[in-house]
């Protein structure tokens, strides 16, 4: 089977991450339905499917941030789902982080194309940046986290580690 996912936001402030899925190698596609429970604006998923079958996908999002205030409060999300994209289970990977903080070449904050994910024995392994505070060697920290779903209670267990040193 194979995924794909993209953010569909509606305004500056609200918005989803969507799947499709494909039984027959691409040539049709199912879907898209969004992942339950994001309501904010999201942006940058990256998705991968381990041998078993269950699809973990990471993204952005502002549902931290509050309106008004300086920073753009975002947070990394991973979410994992063992029948096919029926259901979700999300849990907090990193931040939060000030977006602001970023580099801004084209005006609007960027943390660039290096976020993703790949499925390993047991879990996913994911790389992505986040802009300052939290970041402590410059304007952004590429970090590297492996997210294991549980066996048992279905939850994921987020273990932050640093990609460069």
């Amino acid at each position: 089977m194979g995924y794909v996912a993209w953010d569909h936001d509606s305004s500056a402030t609200s918005g989803t991450i969507e799947i499709a899925k494909s039984t027959d190698g691409g040539i049709s596609w199912s879907g898209p339905t969004p992942i339950a429970g994001i309501n904010a604006f999201a942006f940058e998923p990256a998705i991968a499917v381990d041998k078993h079958g269950t699809v973990g996908v990471i993204w952005y999002d502002h549902r931290n941030d509050r309106s008004g205030d300086v920073p753009l409060t975002t947070d990394v999300w991973f979410a994992h789902s063992r029948d096919s994209g029926g259901s979700w289970r999300q849990t907090h990977v990193a931040g939060p982080f000030d977006l602001r903080a970023a580099p801004s070449p084209t005006g609007f904050p960027r943390l660039g194309e290096y976020q993703g994910l790949a499925a390993l024995r047991r879990g996913f392994a994911a790389i992505f940046t986040q802009a300052v505070p939290q970041a402590k060697d410059g304007p952004t920290d590429i970090l590297f986290a492996r997210i294991a779903p549980g066996h048992d209670d279905d939850e994921a267990v987020a273990q932050d580690g640093d990609a460069g040193r």
